[in-house]
C-alpha cells in the first residue's frame, strides 16, 4: 500500500507534500490547492466516489486523511480519481 501511495505522491509533488507515517496505514498529506479540505472532500465523494477525511475536521485545513492500507486494485483507481479532480480544479 504505502509504496503505491508514495509513488503517486511523487508524481504529484507540486500539489501534495507528506511527512511519512511511522506506524499506520493512514497518511495526512498537505495539498496546495486553494480550496477548503471539507469542500475538496465533498467534491471527491460526490463527483469521484472517493472517501477520504477532511483535514479541517482534525484542526488542520489543506490536508487530507487518506488510508493506503487497501488492495492495489482498489487504491490505484481511487488515487487516479483524486488526481482527476485536482486537474479539474486547477483548470
Amino acid at each position: 500500500g504505502f509504496s503505491i501511495f508514495e509513488e503517486w505522491l511523487l508524481r504529484h509533488r507540486e500539489t501534495f507534500s507528506l511527512v511519512p507515517p511511522r506506524a499506520a496505514a493512514i497518511a495526512f498529506p498537505r495539498y496546495s490547492l486553494d480550496v477548503n479540505s471539507t469542500e475538496l472532500v465533498e467534491h471527491l465523494i460526490h463527483d469521484k466516489s472517493v472517501l477520504v477525511g477532511a483535514g479541517d475536521h482534525f484542526g488542520v485545513d489543506h490536508h487530507l486523511r487518506i488510508s493506503f492500507g487497501l488492495p492495489a486494485d482498489y487504491l490505484r483507481p481511487a488515487l487516479d480519481r483524486i488526481h482527476d479532480l485536482i486537474v479539474e480544479l486547477q483548470a
